[in-house]
C-alpha cells in the first residue's frame, strides 16, 4: 500500500512540475540534454519521465555528467570510468556484469574472446589478462564504451589453461543517423587515414595498423535498423561494405566484421 501511494505521489509531482512549466535537465557526457522528471537515482542508473509522458525510462549514470533539478539545484555524477583505464588499447573501457550499467545505452555488437596457455608455469592471471585484452580491443573497434559480460569460463586442466569470455558491447551514444552521415559526406571530400585489423584467432591479437593518404568514393548509403552502412571505394581496397561507427570533427570511423576479422577504417577530411 505504501509503495502504491509513493508511486502515485511520484507521478503527481511529475505532472505538477510539467504543469508549472518546469522540469529536470539531464546532461549527458556528450553535452546533449534530456528534459523530464527524475524519479529515482542510484549509483548505477537513473529512472526518469520525459515531459508529458508517463513511461518510465532508465539511463546508466555512465552516460550522465550532471542533473539540474527543477528547483535549480545541481548534482554532478561521478565519472565511474576513472580507475578502469588501461595502458595502450581500449583505454576507458568499462567492464561490468550488472545490467543497470547499460540501461539506455546503444548495443553495438556481441564479442567473444579466448586465451590459452600450455605451459605449466604460465599463471592463470596472465591467461585471463590476455583474454580480457582481446575482448576490449575488439570492443574498441565497435566504438564501445561498456562491456556487459555474459559468460566467463576458465578451464584449468593439467598442463592446459583456457579462459573464454562472451560479452555484449555498448556505446554511450547512438550511432550517427542517416541524415548526419549523408550531410557529412556530401559536404566533405574524404581520404583514407588508416585501416586496422583485429584477428580473433591469433594467440595474442594486436591492432595491426596501416596508414594511407588516398581519396575515396562513397556510394550506397543506407540505414538498417539504427545503423548506417555504406560502400567505400579507393584503389587497391579489399573491403567495400562498412558500418558507420562515429563521426567526430573531421573524422569518420567505419567497421567491417566478417566473424573472424574486424577491420576499422578511418576517413578524414584532411
Amino acid at each position: 500500500m505504501k509503495k502504491y501511494i509513493l508511486s502515485l505521489l511520484t507521478v503527481s509531482l511529475s505532472y505538477l512540475a510539467i504543469a508549472q512549466g518546469t522540469s529536470d535537465r539531464i546532461t549527458k557526457v556528450d553535452g546533449s540534454t534530456i528534459e523530464g522528471t527524475v524519479v529515482e537515482i542510484d549509483d548505477k542508473q537513473i529512472k526518469y519521465q520525459l515531459v508529458g509522458q508517463k513511461a518510465l525510462r532508465s539511463l546508466s549514470t555512465l552516460a550522465i555528467s550532471e542533473i539540474t533539478y527543477a528547483n535549480g539545484s545541481k548534482e554532478s555524477i561521478p565519472n565511474r570510468f576513472d580507475g578502469f583505464k588501461d595502458e595502450g588499447y581500449a583505454s576507458g573501457m568499462y567492464i561490468t556484469k550488472d545490467s543497470r550499467d547499460i540501461a539506455g545505452l546503444t548495443e553495438v555488437g556481441r564479442i567473444f574472446s579466448k586465451a590459452r596457455a600450455t605451459l605449466l608455469v604460465s599463471p592463470v592471471n596472465n591467461v585471463n589478462n590476455r583474454a580480457l585484452r582481446k575482448l576490449k580491443l575488439e570492443a574498441e573497434f565497435y566504438g564501445a564504451d561498456v562491456l556487459l559480460i555474459q559468460e566467463s569460463e576458465l578451464k584449468h586442466d593439467f598442463g592446459d589453461k583456457l579462459q573464454t569470455y562472451s560479452a555484449v558491447a555498448y556505446a554511450l551514444n547512438p550511432r550517427p543517423s542517416l541524415e548526419t552521415v549523408n550531410d557529412f559526406i556530401t559536404a566533405n571530400k574524404l581520404y583514407v587515414s588508416s585501416i586496422s585489423k583485429f584477428r580473433r584467432s591469433l594467440w595474442f591479437s594486436t591492432d595491426n595498423k596501416e596508414t594511407f593518404d588516398v581519396a575515396v568514393d562513397i556510394d550506397n548509403v543506407e540505414a538498417v535498423g539504427n545503423k548506417v552502412f555504406l560502400q567505400v571505394n579507393y584503389p587497391g581496397n579489399e573491403i567495400i561494405n562498412w558500418e558507420v561507427v562515429s563521426i567526430k570533427d573531421n573524422m569518420v570511423t567505419l567497421l567491417n566484421h566478417d566473424g573472424k576479422v574486424a577491420s576499422r577504417l578511418i576517413l578524414t577530411t584532411k
